[in-house]
């Protein structure tokens, strides 16, 4: 258990790493190659590849169309949709758009993106040994777990490594306290204030199971229509998203500790699970 979550931290911090270099490359792109963002995702892989052959918009202008077209065909070569970005498109955003010509930036660019697609690589091998260690160590939580729809492998790996089981815990609200969810008063005196979460436990788990809460609110119709009815009633997204990661839980530890799948079909009717 404690190689798995040393292993999903380290994914959760390259990850952290990934989006400060992506949001690096666009800031240097907004300079060198201005608008080009608003005809492709600049941060995709394939369109980073690219721009390791293209990394400005001096560069696009000094190549003739049929070099540019060549450099596309290198990039998206095989399997996959037709790019978006023609020789036409980046040959008009040069003329267009006010970019500076700043070949260090260039260089800059390519080394960053190059770390990028090296750490990129990395997180993808590291979910695949998290995924097989878990889903090999524990594998009837894991396809419990992963039976809600909105929860993907990597998911229910990195929830099972930072909890380490279920059985552990004697109630789904010890599981929401230690990862730090629990609703705390704020109260002064006599005045009592709103209720927040206290984010006294685990930092990892409390991260992981609000982007668990939130893809199921997006997936799973049964918390879809949870989420929706906390809105509804005037919460705000982010307490509405914490009642949702409660329910979450709840659901979870009963499913587990049933040993039941999740359906929806035959969620209202079975006892057994809290919705």
């Amino acid at each position: 258990p404690h190689k798995a979550r040393h292993i999903s931290r380290e994914i959760t911090q390259l990850t952290s790493t990934i989006a400060q270099l992506k949001n690096q490359i666009k800031q240097i792109l907004f300079n060198t190659f201005n608008g080009l963002e608003y005809h492709c995702n600049v941060t995709s892989i394939k369109m980073l590849k690219l721009l390791t052959l293209i990394p400005s918009a001096h560069v696009a202008s000094s190549l003739s169309t049929s070099q540019i077209q060549s450099r596309i065909n290198q990039t998206f070569a095989g399997k996959g949709k037709n790019p978006d970005i023609t020789p036409e498109i980046l040959k008009n955003i040069a003329s267009s758009h006010f970019s500076i010509n700043d070949p260090v930036k260039d260089q800059i660019l390519i080394s960053k993106i190059s770390i990028l697609l090296t750490l990129i690589q990395q997180v993808k091998t590291l979910k695949t040994s998290l995924i097989h260690m878990v889903k090999s160590s524990n594998p009837t939580h894991f396809s419990i777990i992963n039976s809600i729809k909105g929860i993907g492998d990597y998911e229910t790996a990195a929830f099972i490594s930072e909890i380490n089981s279920i059985n552990n815990f004697p109630s789904y609200k010890k599981i929401i306290a230690y990862a730090g969810i629990d609703p705390v008063p704020k109260d002064s005196g006599k005045f009592k204030g709103k209720r927040h979460i206290s984010k006294k436990g685990n930092k990892y788990l409390r991260k992981l199971i609000f982007l668990m809460a939130t893809n199921a609110a997006h997936y799973s119709h049964p918390f879809e229509y949870f989420y929706s009815l906390k809105r509804s009633q005037g919460n705000s997204h982010k307490k509405a998203v914490i009642a949702t990661a409660h329910k979450l839980i709840r659901v979870i530890f009963a499913m587990v500790n049933n040993n039941l799948l999740f359906s929806e079909t035959a969620l209202c009717m079975d006892s057994h699970i809290p919705f």
